[in-house]
């Protein structure tokens, strides 16, 4: 075959291969030792994690069915986007993907989990069903914040740990995929009482909003993934009061906020420039009637067609989808499971849960 026409053939093939879904890439390595040892191949694994993001990209969902005669047992799921805010009832039952959480997940990352065995930490990549080796130990306490995140300088994914070691002292630690230890940041007398121990991710940053226990005021406590410091960011004098419907969240690439507005509404907030405060947004404020949802209920805010669209989760095992721009509420059923809407940033990938 002549050279440059063979040349051709393999650029033509490797943008053809980036575009499909990994069980396709997964099946597609027994046709040759070339397309095989591509899936190894790192330039072309951050291609297909690039267009992958292009994709509709899935909600990360639990379920907790809690039975009274057994244990509480939860699952792990996602879905299309798109298709929980068709289908909500359909979505939830069909989700692809269970994964039995006797651990806990810290987060998601390009394709990435990271959970907890106990102690000990995992990186799971559920499209691949590959799995590392469990990281050191380390002792998190009741009050211990925890993040999963990468730094794409260095192309190194991170679990961050903030420790409440004393009512005196807050450790950072820091415990890259790979490593056989932890290593400690920093050393602070404050501590953030978080409403979430979970953080997160976004702008190369991991945080998490919470009460300072020696000032009393509400921040977000921001961790810089490449620099490795951090620094907090007050909140909109609106927010007075935190409870558990106060959440922070990634609304068209920005960070957003929400938080219940005088037991009567539902606020949300967008910071259109990350760290830079004066550039908050309010963005709606809604009734708790309107929406059809008591304070209890959790929520998740995300973008469709372009506009914002708020899906809620109701205690009462149900979803309530909003359309902002056509101010409409629409209910969507009731589960026999309590649905947990946790992310809408998982993508399948080819990225490896360890190092080669």
């Amino acid at each position: 075959m002549n050279p440059a026409l063979a040349h051709f053939s393999l650029a033509m093939s490797l943008k053809i291969l980036s575009w499909l879904p990994v069980k396709a890439l997964l099946r597609f390595r027994c046709v040759c030792k070339s397309w095989k040892s591509l899936m190894l191949d790192l330039s072309f694994v951050k291609l297909h994690l690039q267009r992958s993001y292009c994709r509709d990209t899935p909600v990360l969902f639990t379920l907790l069915n809690s039975n009274s005669k057994e244990e509480q047992c939860s699952l792990h799921y996602y879905c299309s986007m798109q298709r929980l805010l068709d289908n909500p009832l359909s979505a939830i039952d069909d989700g692809d993907l269970p994964f039995n959480q006797k651990y806990n997940v810290v987060g998601v990352c390009n394709g990435l989990w990271d959970y907890f065995a106990k102690r000990p930490c995992r990186f799971w990549n559920p499209a691949t069903r590959l799995r590392s080796k469990k990281s050191p130990c380390i002792m998190c306490y009741i009050h211990t914040l925890i993040g999963f995140g990468y730094n794409d300088s260095s192309d190194t994914y991170k679990v961050v740990a903030v420790v409440k070691k004393s009512r005196a002292i807050t450790e950072l630690r820091v415990c890259c995929l790979g490593d056989n230890c932890w290593r400690k940041i920093a050393t602070w007398t404050d501590f953030l009482r978080a409403i979430h121990t979970k953080g997160l991710f976004m702008s190369n940053t991991l945080n998490w909003v919470g009460r300072l226990y020696t000032t009393h005021q509400n921040a977000i406590f921001s961790f810089d993934i490449r620099k490795e410091t951090y620094r907090y960011l007050s909140l909109p004098v609106d927010v007075d009061v935190l409870s558990d419907d106060t959440v922070i969240g990634v609304l068209g690439g920005c960070l957003c906020l929400s938080h219940d507005y005088k037991r009567t509404r539902l606020a949300i907030w967008q910071m259109k420039e990350f760290g830079v405060e004066k550039s908050r947004t309010p963005l709606k404020k809604v009734s708790y009637e309107h929406l059809q949802i008591s304070t209890s209920s959790s929520w998740m805010a995300m973008h469709a067609n372009g506009d914002v669209r708020l899906v809620a989760s109701k205690s009462e095992f149900g979803l309530v989808l909003y359309n902002r721009r056509e101010n409409r509420v629409k209910p969507n059923g009731m589960f026999s499971k309590t649905v947990i809407l946790e992310s809408t940033q998982y993508v399948e990938s080819l990225v490896l849960p360890y190092r080669i």
